[in-house]
């Protein structure tokens, strides 16, 4: 009899633990629906090139949001975003990404972003801003003579191939080189968002 009754305990404890689990505590829900997870930063090298020879002349630079790797050559990949263009200053995603932009002009916490704020249609690249005010379209400025500089609340959605989706966003921009030979260091900051 006693022996019943240990199976049965056992038998219900098994029960409830599994329901638990498969419905998750309001505790792991909410850590669930946090915007931003696993905020990481990384400094995007551009390539030297010289700017009179066109945008080509300074290749791509290749970036995988998973695993932080880079390179100019793009053999080791996969890779989620391409840095291409004068200074490696445009954003791009290979066949089977996406590209939307962003901008808050109260430049919120980065963790707090939710893909649902992403309403524009996506685009091929982001680059220079063209616009102004609401109408900002993209990640930096250029004035003379202090060259590239981000632009605070200015964010980038990027869905891979694999339908996982990241936010990016610049936190800084640094012209290194000559007239004829230089390049663009960029620092950026990224996350896998898991909520709408």
């Amino acid at each position: 009899m006693k022996t019943s009754v240990a199976i049965a305990a056992i038998a219900i404890l098994a029960v409830s633990c599994k329901k638990d689990s498969e419905t998750g505590s309001p505790l792991q829900t909410q850590n669930k629906t946090a915007a931003v997870s696993g905020i990481s930063t990384a400094t995007i090298t551009g390539r030297y090139g010289n700017p009179a020879l066109g945008p080509t002349a300074f290749g791509t630079v290749y970036f995988n949001l998973t695993t932080g790797a880079q390179d100019t050559v793009g053999t080791a990949g996969p890779y989620d975003v391409y840095f291409t263009s004068t200074n490696n200053s445009v954003v791009q995603v290979p066949a089977g990404g996406s590209l939307k932009f962003l901008y808050l002009e109260s430049n919120p916490a980065f963790s707090t972003l939710k893909t649902s704020q992403f309403t524009a249609a996506a685009v091929a690249s982001i680059g220079r801003n063209t616009g102004s005010g609401a109408s900002t379209n993209g990640w930096y400025n250029y004035v003379v003579p202090a060259g590239v500089t981000a632009i605070p609340g200015a964010f980038i959605l990027v869905t891979t191939a694999e339908n996982e989706t990241y936010a990016l966003r610049f936190t800084s921009a640094v012209g290194q080189g000559s007239a004829t030979s230089n390049r663009g260091v960029y620092g950026i900051e990224y996350g896998l968002i898991d909520n709408l």
